[in-house]
């Protein structure tokens, strides 16, 4: 996906419900600086560099802006789609192009390791696996401070800000 091309996808949320889901808490979330430095850490030079510029961004805005994942494993990647599968979301709406992926995982038995050695052997579903994707914490960020975290993502050189359950899903172009 091209500069051009990059775009802000809130897939399926009104701003009423990111409103709802925004709305829980009332300070600001401040992330340890050592624990930011090892989420960035793992990422591609680019990524972690758009990450700095959303930061940046971000905090001049007032924005606060928690880290919450970056680089995986595949093991540590199952285990995040094991979650959302307990939560009840459809891995088949998020991981689109990767039906024959899904079909084989949702055939095996639901465990980190069965999964992740399915991960092992399959095309990368996630950007996550290569340094290339970023997840912020949505907790406590008004629905008007999520949509202007997209953009500023955006702006920042991110190809895609998708809003996912509990967390904005940054990936690069």
């Amino acid at each position: 996906m091209g500069a051009d091309q990059r775009a802000l996808l809130l897939v399926g949320v009104g701003v009423a419900a990111l409103a709802l889901f925004g709305a829980a808490a009332g300070g600001a979330v401040v992330m340890a600086s050592e624990k930011r430095a090892g989420i960035l850490a793992g990422l591609t030079a680019p990524t972690r560099a758009a990450a700095e510029r959303l930061a940046l961004a971000a905090e001049a805005e007032g924005i606060p802006v928690t880290w919450t994942s970056g680089r995986r494993t595949t093991l540590e990647q199952a285990a995040a789609m094991l979650a959302k599968v307990g939560r009840g979301e459809d891995l088949y709406q998020l991981y689109r192009s990767a039906r024959a992926t899904l079909d084989r995982l949702y055939a095996a038995p639901r465990t980190a390791q069965a999964w992740a050695a399915i991960l092992d052997t399959a095309p990368p579903l996630s950007r996550h696996l290569a340094g290339e994707a970023l997840d912020v914490r949505r907790w406590g960020l008004t629905a008007e401070q999520l949509y202007r975290l997209g953009e500023l993502a955006i702006a920042a050189g991110f190809g895609r800000a998708l809003l996912e359950s509990d967390h904005l899903h940054l990936q690069m172009p």
